[in-house]
């Protein structure tokens, strides 16, 4: 095989790809992806960390693939000798090896062998090219063998995490450990359960997060076969019909989950939330306040902030007043109804309620 020294005359057309990693994908990799999944692979080439909620059959190991090979082949550089200067690693993993080898390797060759261009060779689970230090591979997380993360590192390396919310916080912890340099971290998952490293992704300011959603699915907004492989309309209008429960316009509450469909309105049940919509399910009945409250107070936060944060009328102030131990004593100020300020006093290990009086008063 021969070196992969780019010809002058194609350095423009390899520069733009470089530049546009959707065009990479349509020119060279000869897939097609919906609006979405166009929108995720340009994030993953712009930001560091970027995690993806999804619904059933909605595309993310695919995409997943296409940001793994994009990664492959448009961040390694040589000199005009055809020596390796900046090197790539690609790593692909799951909980279970039957995750990795029958869900997300499988996507890799065919997109591979659909390009017929692409240097290197399939190996096992991996891609292997002429230089030891410019590869994909794909194997197991293993919660008991963190160690074997500490010597993934490279000038590009890219950790491709599918089924992320049945990786253990330990093996996150290692791969974070590996994130030098021009490094990306892209996990992929449905959200079943609202804790874990995954569920805490998608609320936080360290991540670009997205959420797929089967009602948006171009195949369902259409009501044919755009996007062969992807979820299908009639397979959503039964789940409605099955997982859902009508309700009045007037009932609609987005903190519910409800939405409309074909002129009626629904109810979602937990399975309907997150196998369909992308969604994480509500918490128990035993929780006051369900998550998805505090991810919609949130937003509006930050609406209220864009719109200039003024406040009106008197301060409220709820006191939670700590005893002793670890606690702290937090008020909360509240303007109509507007919280503007959580104020927190530790009390170390002592009383005082003197104190706590005495601020309240002030």
């Amino acid at each position: 095989m021969k070196k992969p020294v780019i010809a002058p005359e194609h350095i423009d057309v390899f520069l733009k790809w470089r530049n546009d990693w959707n065009l990479f994908a349509k020119d060279v990799l000869k897939v097609s992806l919906d609006p979405e999944q166009r929108e995720i692979l340009s994030a993953v080439q712009n930001h560091r960390m970027i995690a993806v909620a999804s619904g059933t059959a909605r595309g993310k190991d695919f995409v997943t693939a296409v940001a793994a090979i994009c990664f492959l082949y448009l961040t390694p550089k040589f000199d005009e000798t055809g020596k390796l200067i900046e090197n790539t690693k690609v790593a692909l993993t799951a909980p279970t090896g039957r995750q990795v080898g029958n869900i997300m390797y499988p996507e890799i060759v065919r997109i591979f062998n659909q390009a017929k261009v692409l240097p290197g060779r399939l190996v096992g689970a991996d891609i292997r090219t002429e230089f030891a230090e410019w590869f994909l591979t794909g194997f197991k997380a293993d919660d008991k063998n963190t160690e074997a993360w500490s010597g993934f590192h490279a000038v590009n390396t890219m950790f491709a995490v599918t089924e992320a919310s049945g990786i253990s916080e330990e093996t996150f912890a290692a791969i974070e450990g590996n994130m030098q340099s021009n490094s990306k971290l892209l996990i992929v998952f449905n959200p079943n359960n609202r804790i874990g490293y995954a569920a805490r992704a998608m609320s936080s300011p360290r991540w670009k997060a997205f959420r797929l959603d089967d009602l948006t699915a171009p195949n369902v907004i259409q009501k044919k076969q755009i996007f062969p492989g992807q979820v299908d309309y009639v397979w959503v209008q039964d789940k409605v019909k099955t997982w859902c429960m009508p309700i009045k316009a007037t009932d609609v509450d987005e903190g519910k989950g409800d939405f409309e469909w074909e002129g009626g309105y629904y109810r979602p049940n937990d399975l309907f939330r997150v196998k369909v919509r992308g969604m994480f399910p509500e918490v128990s009945e035993d929780v006051l306040i369900p998550y998805l409250w505090l991810e919609l107070a949130h937003q509006r936060w930050n609406m209220w902030k864009a719109e200039g944060g003024k406040v009106e009328g008197f301060r409220n102030i709820g006191v939670d007043v700590a005893g002793m131990g670890r606690d702290s004593s937090v008020l909360c100020h509240r303007f109509g109804n507007v919280i503007t300020e959580f104020e927190a006093h530790q009390s170390r290990g002592e009383a005082d309620h003197m104190k706590i009086a005495g601020l309240i008063t002030n």
